[in-house]
């Protein structure tokens, strides 16, 4: 489903439910408890997770540049606990890498210094942490958070082509660009026991063309967006397939 279309069923779910229903959609963090994972509604074991991507698109300078990758893989781990909300290790390796200038035109493959290959971009190990977000950004009211550990630390860098100008580049003689900060991606479903759970990191557009994510906070956190260099936002857009060893659910 399109983000127009999710975006639309979320606006008319609202409409129909009395006002005072689609209040508590924006409650505090907290009302319903702290999302967690769970398995048969008790402890989750120590188990391998694994992630799976189609096409992967973030901007530099939000919208200037346009990075896309065919597809994309991780794996971390879940700790073995009865209130675990995070998934530590997460490295994801970004396959088939172009960097696009929005501007001239100009395409070049692009790809991070530890790659294997010349358009593979690898990420930093990120962390994914369960959030309570609001209902009008994710139906369930739940997003998966993903960023580094230390918050100085890049989420991605890549290189572009020296001379290649598909990319705006942050200073003279510079041909890598990190962008850090972290996402909150949509958990697609909650309460079902599952060896798989859907993720939409979503891009919105706004009034003027400009563009942005679609959850930017956890509720009652500060904002949480990937940036390019100078600040500028760097939305990053892809469906993600988390997979487990065993039966995992979302509980809220």
């Amino acid at each position: 489903m399109s983000v127009a279309a999710r975006s639309a069923v979320r606006t008319a779910a609202c409409v129909a439910i009395a006002t005072a229903i689609c209040a508590v959609a924006v409650a505090p963090a907290g009302a319903a408890g702290a999302p967690v994972f769970l398995h048969h509604a008790g402890a989750v074991q120590a188990r391998r997770v694994t992630a799976h991507a189609g096409s992967t698109t973030f901007e530099v300078l939000r919208g200037l540049a346009q990075v896309t990758c065919r597809s994309a893989a991780a794996e971390g781990q879940i700790a073995g606990k009865s209130n675990q909300s995070l998934i530590t290790g997460l490295r994801f390796a970004l396959a088939h890498c172009d960097a696009t200038n929005n501007v001239t035109a100009k395409t070049c493959p692009v790809h991070s210094g530890k790659a294997q290959a010349s358009d593979e971009i690898v990420t930093g190990k990120l962390q994914g942490r369960l959030v309570d977000v609001s209902f009008l950004q994710a139906p369930t009211g739940v997003g998966l958070a993903l960023a580094p550990k230390s918050a100085h630390a890049p989420f991605l860098s890549f290189q572009v082509p020296k001379g290649s100008r598909c990319v705006p580049l942050p200073g003279k003689g510079a041909t890598t660009i990190p962008v850090f900060g972290g996402a909150i991606a949509a958990v697609g479903r909650v309460n079902v026991e599952a060896t798989s759970l859907p993720l939409y990191l979503e891009v919105e557009r706004g009034p003027y063309g400009e563009t942005s994510q679609a959850i930017q906070h956890a509720l009652g956190a500060p904002q949480l967006v990937l940036s390019s260099f100078g600040g500028i936002e760097s939305p990053i857009s892809s469906e993600i397939a988390l997979s487990f060893q065993e039966g995992v659910e979302v509980r809220r």
